[in-house]
Parts: C-alpha cells; structure tokens; sequence
C-alpha cells in the first residue's frame, strides 16, 4: 500500500514551522506527533520569554522581533529550548556557520552578535567576550566623486554665502557629514 501522508502546516496561528508526516501504516503515532509539538512549544515559550524581556527593557519593537529570531535561530539550529547553555565555542561555530557557509551579509551577522550579547551577557549574566570572536567588517561603499561641472552648478545653484562656504569646505576637505555637523568655529584657524 502507498505511504500515507498527513500535512500539518502552520499550526500554533502560523508560529511553528510547516510539518509533513509521511507514515507508512502504522508508523505515524500520536506520540511522535506530540513529541514534535512539545518541540514547538518549547521554542514558542522560548521566543515569548526573549520578547518579553526585550520589551521590559524599552527596546524598539523592531529590535525586539529582530532579536528574538536570532536566539531562536541559535536554538533550532543546536535542536534546544535552552540556548543559554550553549558553550562559547557552540556560539562561535553558528556564527562562522552563518557567515562563512550560509553567506550572511556582513550586518545580518554583526546584528546577531548584539542579539547574542543582549541574550546571554545581560540576560542570563555569562560574560563571554563576543570581541574575540571573528566577524565581517561592514561593507562601505566608495561614491563617485562629483565632475567639474556638477560642482558648477552646485555653486551657482546657491545664493546663500554661509551655505556656499561649507559646501566649500566639505568638498574641498572630504568631510562626511558626521564631521561637518561635528565642527565648531573653534576648530577653523583663519590664517
């Protein structure tokens, strides 16, 4: 007889990831139907535990829901509900994984370093030193620098004597704007 196949997809209002049970039979049983459940919900009370905590402390929603993925992540990857007891090297060994195999971009990964940091050194009090762990730098982009002409008209574009000079000042020195907006007249030497 052909195998029988029972789809339970995104159960727990679509928390839980998608199962397909291919049963031959006899072989799909309650208990292993269950025994994966309790998987899930384990995982579930996880996620509710580390969004709670991250909403207690005023982090934006955003960060929140950010966070909580990456810790649940961890854990699915290891198959436990109890990440805090993950060894420094399990740790360092996901995130290499995530960076080196899975090929993260370089922000995904430093994102999930302060989800790690957030979850193990503040929440559960671990101290471990994410600074020796390797991870990417940020990518930066160069920008095309402006032609001879689009400068013209920057200028001429510009009635206002003030704002002419700082644009002066940006292009001639390559300031980015952090340090322009960092400049007090005190840092200008007039000779």
């Amino acid at each position: 007889a052909p195998p029988k196949v029972f789809y339970y997809g995104d159960f727990l209002g679509g928390i839980a990831d998608t199962f397909l049970f291919v049963a031959c039979n006899h072989f799909l049983t309650t208990d292993i139907f269950l025994d994966i459940y309790h998987k899930n919900m384990d995982i579930i009370t996880l996620r509710k535990k580390i969004y709670d905590q991250t909403v207690n402390r005023d982090y934006p929603d955003k960060t929140s829901v950010t966070y909580t993925k990456k810790i649940t992540d961890l854990a699915k990857y290891y198959v436990t509900d109890k990440p805090e007891k993950l060894s420094f090297d399990d740790i360092k060994k996901y995130i290499h994984h995530q960076w080196k195999v899975a090929k993260k971009p370089a922000n995904s990964i430093n994102l999930m370093i302060s989800a790690f940091k957030f979850f193990f050194n503040d929440l559960h009090r671990k101290n471990i030193s994410f600074d020796l762990i390797e991870k990417p730098s940020k990518e930066r982009r160069l920008v095309d620098p402006l032609t001879t002409k689009e400068i013209e008209r920057l200028f001429e574009a510009c009635n206002n004597l003030k704002i002419k000079s700082i644009i002066a000042l940006v292009y001639g020195c390559g300031l980015e704007i952090g340090e322009v907006l960092g400049l007090k007249f005190s840092d200008i030497n007039p000779k």
